[in-house]
């Protein structure tokens, strides 16, 4: 899974409905939520609410956000909608001993797992407190992808993963082929950029590159492919990627 540069997230626990203190009708699902920003969590209620419906995106969209959050073990009263560029996927975790293993991969799914979906690094989760005994609210905001830009499918190592200090493989995957030549390998203020060849290998296919790479035990590394700043991954027709951010750590 990938992580998109500029991508926001608000994760707290609380108990004050944001509706009810501005005035609008409780979401019978998200009414206890509480986020960092309320007015950021109306305003997109609102706005998916409000949007035309694009009826010949929005359809196919649902389905799978449904398919893929459904199988998430834990997940109660799920309900996806979608308008023209965004969707809000809202649902329950499950009280009991399974629930932050929920929790935690409905977020991941949310944050990082929908991309291959048609859905955009930019996105936002919140999830509130249990204030029914029914589980904790969550909610999440996903825009909808430009058709024309490439991004990246995997990489290695995986996000988030911890791999043994020494020598390793860097490399990603972008979802089309892709320009030789300069290519925009970024640093991150999330992490060390590992010491590297400089030399990077472009697949038979165009869609893959890789450079020989070395971790130092305890590290903490991120590495951008693109970024706002850098946009040098181009598909073999110039447009630039989205801009993607890897994240791992070296064992100690």
């Amino acid at each position: 899974m990938v992580l998109g540069l500029g991508m926001a997230a608000a994760v707290l626990l609380g108990g004050i409905g944001w509706q009810q203190e501005r005035g609008q009708a409780p979401d019978p699902l998200l009414g206890s939520l509480v986020v960092d920003k309320p007015h950021d969590a109306a305003a997109l209620h609102a706005r998916v609410r409000r949007e035309a419906r694009d009826a010949g995106w929005a359809a196919p969209a649902e389905t799978r956000l449904m398919n893929r959050f459904g199988r998430v073990d834990g997940i109660n009263s799920l309900r996806v909608l979608c308008a023209t560029d965004l969707c809000e996927v809202a649902g329950r975790i499950a009280p009991g001993g399974t629930a932050n293993a929920a929790l935690l991969e409905v977020q991941q799914v949310a944050l990082f797992g929908v991309r291959t979906l048609g859905f955009s690094s930019e996105s936002s989760f919140s999830v509130g407190g249990d204030d029914t005994g029914q589980g904790a609210a969550f909610v999440a905001y996903l825009y909808r992808r430009a058709a024309d830009v490439p991004y990246v499918v995997t990489t290695t190592p995986a996000m988030h993963a911890t791999i043994p200090p020494g020598p390793f493989t860097l490399g990603v995957t972008f979802d089309r082929p892709m320009q030789p030549g300069d290519l925009s390998f970024a640093t991150s203020d999330r992490g060390a950029y590992p010491e590297c060849d400089g030399t990077p290998r472009r697949s038979a296919d165009g869609r893959s590159f890789t450079m020989q790479c070395t971790a130092v035990a305890g590290q903490a590394y991120a590495v951008g492919f693109n970024s706002a700043h850098y946009r040098n991954f181009k598909s073999l027709d110039g447009v630039p990627a989205e801009p993607s951010l890897l994240t791992f750590d070296a064992k100690r």
